[in-house]
């Protein structure tokens, strides 16, 4: 994405060139932020799912001493 906004600058006349270049940069720190804050909530959902499932035997009837269904 930031190399084609650089070529879009490039192209584009030397005062919209900067600020567009401005503009593909903080779409760019918003889009890792936002994949970064999605993988850990990702990741937080998972561990409850695990952990939960612990809580229930985690489907191992032999060493579990609540009844299996």
């Amino acid at each position: 994405m930031l190399a084609a906004g650089g070529a879009v600058a490039l192209a584009a006349p030397r005062d919209t060139a900067l600020p567009l270049i401005g503009v593909c940069v903080g779409v760019c720190i918003a889009g890792a932020v936002g994949t970064v804050a999605v993988g850990s909530w990702q990741s937080a959902r998972y561990a409850l799912r695990r952990e939960a499932a612990a809580a229930g035997c985690g489907g191992g009837c032999a060493t579990c001493t609540l009844a299996c269904r």
